[in-house]
């Protein structure tokens, strides 16, 4: 009888010691989930920093308790109408410990500081992110907001090609996603794609909010075939050729004769009146003074009138010279270009004058 008193009393003590042990894991979970204590939402909502199903993921106990102060400053901050002081809390709650529900009041936030399409995104990323998931009533409240926020932005799925190109929004790198998303603020937005290789495209949108469409740009190919700008002979370089040839009657050297028989020309009129005027004056001086034969000296006004006779001849000459010219040389090229070149021991002048 003792004995069987003694083994019932041991087997008593077994199944309370395999229960304790059973039970040891669930009180260690039981602070972690106490430890998700009620903190007042930028709303006014009760929510919780923790659930039972996220205890795998959940940060250090101290970066928990950070994470706790931070989002009670910040909503504070948020409840004062401080919204970039509070935008900047919850930034920093984001890093700590980012969550769907941290995705949450930066969403809100933003919508606050009017910066709609940062806000869309972030209210869409808190509705998709499964860690610590928003609950039903939260839920409805970014739904809610995602809705209101839509009447201030236009969202367009852009599809460039080629798709490396790169995408600026009022010269402004901007970098699609994976989808090619583009959300846009109400107003004018101007767009360049731009490509190595490619014309750069140009498009400008004028966004009046709820719009829901597609933008395609294809960057054409840029034209390989140049407009060759025409040589221009630099007069630095030696030319090994023989001195060039009036090709399409430049006439070069007709202007080169005209100008000499022009010039002859003068000098000739100016040695005539040199000598005129020496004249004169002997003459006056005689008919006031009877001069005697040979006593009057006259070799200037014969040398300056020798000098007339001949550069006379010449400017005939050249001015001949120059008609002939001006047929044999022909009509100028007006493909013809401008230039000097340098030979061996020759010096060539091409070109319309």
């Amino acid at each position: 009888m003792l004995h069987t008193v003694k083994l019932q009393t041991y087997s008593l003590f077994a199944v309370l010691l395999w229960t304790a042990a059973w039970c040891a894991p669930l009180a260690a979970q039981a602070p972690a989930a106490a430890a998700g204590t009620a903190v007042s939402s930028p709303t006014g909502a009760s929510t919780t920093s923790a659930s039972v199903g996220a205890v795998a993921s959940e940060p250090s106990a101290a970066v928990q308790t950070e994470y706790r102060d931070t989002v009670a400053r910040a909503v504070v901050e948020f409840d004062a109408g401080r919204w970039n002081e509070a935008r900047a809390l919850f930034v920093r709650a984001h890093e700590l410990w980012p969550s769907a529900r941290s995705m949450r009041t930066l969403g809100m936030t933003a919508y606050e500081l009017r910066n709609y399409a940062q806000a869309l995104t972030e209210l869409q990323a808190a509705l998709d992110d499964a860690r610590r998931a928003l609950d039903p009533d939260e839920r409805a409240q970014v739904s809610k907001l995602i809705e209101q926020t839509r009447a201030f932005v236009g969202r367009y799925r852009v599809r460039m090609s080629p798709a490396d190109a790169e995408f600026f929004v009022d010269n402004a790198p901007r970098a699609l996603g994976p989808d090619g998303v583009l959300v846009l603020e109400v107003g004018t937005h101007d767009l360049v794609a731009r490509a190595e290789g490619r014309e750069p495209i140009r498009r400008r949108l004028d966004v009046q909010g709820r719009e829901d469409a597609e933008i395609e740009l294809t960057l054409p190919p840029t034209a390989v075939a140049q407009v060759a700008a025409p040589a221009v002979p630099s007069v630095l370089t030696p030319k090994r050729s023989a001195e060039p040839k009036a090709e399409g009657g430049a006439r070069l050297w007709t202007w080169i004769v005209g100008g000499t028989a022009v010039a002859l020309g003068a000098t000739s009129a100016g040695l005539w009146l040199g000598s005129k005027s020496k004249y004169d004056k002997l003459r006056d001086k005689c008919d006031m003074t009877p001069c005697e034969r040979g006593t009057t000296d006259t070799s200037s006004i014969e040398t300056l009138q020798t000098a007339h006779q001949v550069t006379l001849g010449l400017a005939l000459t050249a001015g001949v010279g120059a008609i002939v010219l001006y047929f044999v040389e022909g009509e100028p090229d007006e493909h013809e270009t401008e230039g000097v070149s340098i030979g061996l021991g020759t010096l060539g002048v091409h070109g319309r004058f």
